[in-house]
């Protein structure tokens, strides 16, 4: 399947957008460890959704790099 329809600084946007809330995931989950026994299942819950976001980042890197082979990222 092509990609080629969907602009580079697109896919790079996205990229941005997800990795920045994998990092918002992972400083909530970093203050919600101080009570981990009260927010065990909002951690859990936190670390499907950074689960998640790092198998799209992997996906779409793949895809902008079959896309774009001269970008370099």
């Amino acid at each position: 399947m092509s990609n080629s329809h969907i602009p580079l600084e697109e896919m790079l946007e996205d990229l941005r957008i997800t990795n920045e809330e994998i990092a918002q995931y992972e400083a909530e989950n970093k203050v919600l460890s101080n009570n981990r026994e009260t927010n065990r299942v909002q951690i859990y819950m936190n670390e499907g959704r950074i689960l998640k976001r790092q198998k799209f980042v992997t996906q779409l890197e793949q895809i902008i790099a079959e896309t774009y082979p001269n970008h370099q990222m």
